[in-house]
């Protein structure tokens, strides 16, 4: 779509400019279960991974409505990456980051590809959970329910 992006809903009400014709209806949105406890981290993990996926969902639950039951498969995606990066950085430390192959050419080692490819996944998927100083400052939680004061309360008749 070219031209000016759209502007959100809820930023169009509060200039007044809200249509739900072309918005929609806010009130349609569909309610997400908000993670309580973090769950067991899936089998797949390894001790980084899993140790990632306690330590990060953690920090992340005590922002109420970030995580939400729907977002588990892409934290995992994320936590599969960070321990792709651990275990690219071991390999690094054990053989060099240049290797010679069969004809005596000097080339990159391929783990280095990897591990370029699986910190530019992880650092996007960082990104939209709030993992990183930038994200933090675009970071928009829905707010908790907060007792409203009611204004006719002072009121007497």
């Amino acid at each position: 779509m070219s031209g000016i992006p759209r502007q959100p809903a809820e930023i169009a009400k509060r200039k007044g400019l809200y249509r739900p014709s072309r918005h929609g209806n806010i009130d349609e949105k569909i309610p997400l279960e908000h993670l309580s406890e973090v769950p067991a981290p899936p089998e797949i993990l390894n001790t980084h991974g899993a140790v990632f996926w306690n330590d990060m969902l953690t920090e992340l639950l005590k922002v109420k409505g970030l995580i939400t039951i729907p977002d588990l498969p892409a934290f995992q995606i994320m936590a599969t990456k960070y321990q792709t990066i651990v275990e690219c950085n071991e390999l690094l430390k054990v053989q060099s980051k240049w290797i010679t192959d069969d004809k005596g050419n000097v080339k990159e080692n391929p783990v280095c590809q990897t591990l370029e490819k699986a910190e530019k996944l992880f650092i996007q998927l960082a990104t939209h959970f709030g993992c990183t100083p930038s994200a933090r400052n675009n970071l928009k939680v829905a707010k908790e329910d907060e007792e409203k004061e009611d204004p006719l309360k002072d009121f007497v008749l």
